[in-house]
């Protein structure tokens, strides 16, 4: 595929959830600054590197995935929500193609697999280590990925959020038992993910 038609498929699929975003935050009574530039900045860079190394690899599945990551990344620090609009938004892409591809069984094996271990997570802890929303996430982003690529993306994820975490108490900049955002490192699981191929 086209490197040129592969960015201009990402800035699309990144202002329609942007717009999205901010609808769903209107509504929630909570204000996204910046919204536009910091996707813009995670989505394409990822996307641009991708592209123009493996360009015939990259299709639409990858291009909505990695768009909701970045919005969800962005939305999930300035206010602490991943909207189920957004989700929705960038699921119903990726289920269509699935579909459509006859890649079912990948297809729900991945968000089985993206959503189930957060679910578990969201279990033992009761809800507080982890959020109803970056379970949802997990699931979509997973079927994006696809059965094979989910469990490293989770697995990723969780390595890069355990990596800041600690970083952060021992520097002293958080308290334990305070919730740290999931979303941007899943959005880091995903773009690793998407520059090892992973996603379809």
């Amino acid at each position: 595929m086209n490197v040129c038609v592969v960015l201009i498929e990402e800035v699309v699929a990144m202002a329609f959830l942007g717009c999205v975003a901010q609808s769903a935050a209107r509504q929630a009574g909570v204000a996204l600054y910046g919204l536009r530039a910091e996707v813009a900045v995670i989505a394409l860079a990822t996307l641009g590197t991708t592209a123009a190394v493996r360009p015939s690899g990259v299709i639409m599945p990858a291009v909505a995935g990695l768009a909701l990551a970045a919005v969800s990344a962005v939305t999930d620090l300035q206010t602490g929500y991943v909207f189920d609009r957004v989700l929705i938004a960038s699921a119903l892409p990726i289920l269509i193609l699935g579909f459509l591809a006859r890649d079912v069984s990948s297809l729900a094996g991945g968000a089985l697999i993206g959503g189930g271990v957060p679910a578990l997570l969201y279990t033992v802890t009761f809800g507080r280590g982890i959020g109803l929303g970056d379970v949802k996430l997990g699931a979509v982003l997973g079927a994006a990925a696809g059965a094979n690529e989910a469990l490293p993306l989770i697995v990723i994820a969780f390595i890069a959020g355990g990596a800041v975490a600690t970083i952060l108490l021992l520097a002293r900049r958080c308290s334990a038992g305070q919730p740290l955002p999931l979303a941007p490192f899943l959005a880091i699981g995903t773009d690793v993910c998407f520059l090892s191929g992973g996603l379809r």
